[in-house]
């Protein structure tokens, strides 16, 4: 008996017995199948606009629809992945993608000559990606040079949210440090307010150590940072082309780094003193060398953050220049260059225990007092406690980490010279002349990296 097709793809059924009107039906529904089947294959055939793929819902984008983009290269990474400008919008070309998913045929000796300043017309797949629709491309045909797209002002509210993800922007901020990243020189930067990376390529910077605390013009692809979520964490901007880095200001000479003393880093200003460095003295309290020590001048301690290797012991004076920078809701230095300029004697520590110092804070915190006239953040205290932990080893200046018994879930950790002494109740009791502060506060972390712009399949 032949099926009622009325009843499944209309709304509303044909007369029983019009095998003719239902054959019909059928051959109308074949045929419309098959033009969907060539209206896809054939969607390639005319030009897509970067900014109509960037736009689509990542449903949409799921379908892999085969697209056709014409642009200007704006930057590569050899032949792993480019983005691609026209006159609408950049996009994100995903080489190693399309390679995993066999879609690539193309040739990779085009990629390896370089393309970037090249128009080229790509064919391939539309793809949700990572964060932002992307193509998974099958050819690429190099059409010849063209020059690049006016780069567009950076918008932080575009830059900083991730929406301008692909985007030849341009951008000014100070330099506030670098590291290296593989073939890349990663730049710290603050654009006054907002805090960013620049991944440079070498044949763009060749020093960048002279580069910081200079205020510079880059021109580049931004780039969106994410999480495995999909969810933007932050933002860089690549640039890949020589020229595309100007210095507008060099950074001043080291006595010209404004002076501060240590409780006045973040304290208000009529006038705002910007991202650039600032310089301060203090005793060094406790020091583990190329990541951080804490100084101390009077009633203020604050950390320090640096790569420099100088061993410094307590009781060393000494300079250190570096950006301030909020950690543990206390400012504190980063990216700091340390002169030793002479010894000292240890800053008389004050005798008070860490539940003490907590019972402080909570009365301060109850009471909304904003501003106390004393805090114990990266102060030298001592204390008796109870020792529970000890990290293994010594270092150079003779400092361990400790875990000290504490009648409160928030245990402390504590760093300085310990002096261990029998308890007649069992156990050991030490004598600790430390550092206050709490676990968490102020941890360095290592640069996050960029996810990949696609997921693993």
């Amino acid at each position: 008996m032949c099926p009622d097709l009325s009843q499944k793809y209309l709304s509303f059924p044909l007369p029983t017995g019009c095998w003719e009107l239902q054959l019909h039906l059928f051959r109308l529904l074949v045929t419309a199948a098959f033009a969907g089947l060539i209206g896809m294959s054939s969607a390639a055939e005319t030009l897509a606009r970067n900014a109509d793929i960037r736009a689509m819902p990542r449903e949409q984008a799921s379908l892999a629809i085969p697209v056709r983009v014409r642009g200007v290269v704006t930057w590569q990474n050899g032949v792993e992945n480019l983005t691609v400008q026209d006159e609408s919008a950049g996009i994100w070309i995903d080489m190693v993608e399309a390679r995993n998913r066999r879609i690539w045929r193309g040739d990779d000796g085009v990629l390896q000559k370089g393309v970037v300043g090249m128009e080229v017309e790509i064919e391939g797949r539309c793809d949700p990606g990572g964060y932002a629709p992307l193509i998974l491309p099958a050819t690429l045909r190099v059409l010849g040079p063209k020059p690049q797209p006016k780069p567009m002002p950076m918008d932080p509210a575009r830059f900083f949210s991730g929406a301008d993800d692909c985007q030849r922007i341009e951008v000014r901020g100070v330099v506030q440090g670098f590291y290296p990243l593989g073939p890349w020189i990663e730049l710290v930067m603050d654009a006054n307010p907002g805090r960013f990376t620049a991944q440079l390529s070498r044949s763009v910077v060749s020093d960048p150590g002279s580069l910081v605390d200079a205020e510079v013009r880059l021109t580049g692809v931004a780039a969106a940072r994410f999480n495995m979520r999909g969810e933007a964490t932050g933002c860089r901007i690549r640039v890949g082309i020589p020229g595309d880095l100007i210095i507008e200001r060099p950074p001043p000479p080291p006595d010209g780094v404004p002076q501060v003393t240590l409780d006045r880093l973040l304290t208000f200003r009529p006038v705002p003193q910007g991202p650039h460095r600032v310089r301060a003295e203090g005793t060094v309290t406790f020091a583990v060398p190329g990541k951080f020590f804490y100084f101390q001048d009077g009633t203020s301690a604050v950390r320090v953050r640096t790569a420099s290797e100088l061993l410094l012991s307590p009781g060393d004076r000494v300079e250190a220049a570096g950006f301030v920078k909020i950690s543990g809701l206390i400012g504190t230095l980063s990216d700091a260059t340390v002169r030793k300029t002479g010894v000292g004697g240890l800053p008389k520590p004050i005798s008070i225990s860490p539940v003490e110092i907590l019972e402080i804070y909570d009365a301060a915190i109850k009471s909304a007092q904003i501003r106390m006239e004393r805090d114990y953040e990266g102060q030298l205290i001592r204390c008796k406690a109870r020792l529970l932990a000890m990290e293994s080893g010594v270092t150079e200046n003779g400092m361990k980490t400790l875990i000290m018994e504490q009648p409160t879930e928030r245990a402390q950790r504590l760093g300085g010279s310990l002096r261990i002494e029998s308890s007649p109740e069992g156990g050991t009791r030490i004598i600790a002349e430390v550092l206050q502060y709490v676990e968490g506060d102020g941890e360095d972390h290592a640069p996050m990296e960029e996810a990949a712009h696609h997921p693993p399949s």
